[in-house]
């Protein structure tokens, strides 16, 4: 389960992420377009929308079109990985004689291109510390804001939003901070995926894998960040439709 559940004065923040990627796919233009969370609860209730009863809040069209373009992408990278690992024992080794102390030694190319998938690795480690961070980050903020509203009284309406406006202005500002590491360490990995699946002949099961692997660290990321605009336009708009 994921998302941020109003009880009384407490706010829960769980997270969960999928576990696919997708090939040949540029994250880059991807992290530049996932919906920020808003700065404050008037401009969260600017992105939902209201039911015809006028009391439950629905997240906006745009919002809700991302998620599922996303989700899309989960789908199709889920396929791409189980094919390529169903082919894998059907490909050969990499061609090369064996050292003296049982180390293949492989042509120039191989090499390169383990260089580059070490690097995509360390990249996809960089992206998941950043997650991290940042969803501890979240919920440092998070409980004092609970600890704040359990100090307010339920009607002191104005107070309790004054309260949300500076959590979500928190949230969004480290939001921008860590969304610029991913995005570097994301650029890592386009750039080794456009290399090397341009070249049919470097389309090695294993490498192809580490490389998927490394797109299902980005979409995770990805549906991660849009996953925190969610749930923060939910207590924004909530806290401002009760005011």
């Amino acid at each position: 389960m994921t998302g941020i559940f109003l009880k009384s004065a407490v706010i829960v923040f769980i997270f969960t992420t999928s576990p696919f990627a997708q090939m040949k796919q540029d994250f880059t233009p991807i992290f530049k377009e996932i919906i920020r969370p808003p700065q404050n609860c008037a401009e969260a209730d600017a992105m939902t929308i209201k039911d015809s009863t006028g009391k439950e809040l629905i997240l906006s069209k745009l919002i809700t079109d991302q998620k599922i373009k996303f989700e899309t992408i989960q789908k199709d990278i889920s396929y791409s990985i189980k094919a390529v690992e169903n082919d894998e024992q059907r490909m050969p080794m990499p061609p090369g004689d064996l050292g003296p102390l049982g180390d293949i030694q492989m042509p120039e190319d191989f090499r390169k291109m383990k260089k580059i998938m070490d690097k995509c690795r360390s990249a996809s480690d960089e992206i998941s510390a950043v997650k991290d961070k940042l969803k501890n980050e979240i919920i440092v903020l998070q409980d004092s804001l609970n600890r704040k509203l359990k100090l307010t009284k339920s009607e002191d309406r104005e107070s309790r939003k004054i309260l949300a406006d500076e959590f979500l202005n928190s949230v969004e500002t480290e939001f921008d901070n860590e969304i610029i590491t991913i995005e570097l360490k994301s650029a890592i990995i386009d750039k080794a995926v456009k290399q090397y699946f341009s070249n049919k002949d470097l389309l090695i099961p294993p490498l192809m894998i580490t490389l998927l692997k490394s797109q299902q660290t980005e979409i995770n990321a990805a549906i991660f960040l849009l996953k925190i605009t969610e749930e923060c336009v939910k207590i924004g708009s909530k806290f401002y439709f009760e005011n």
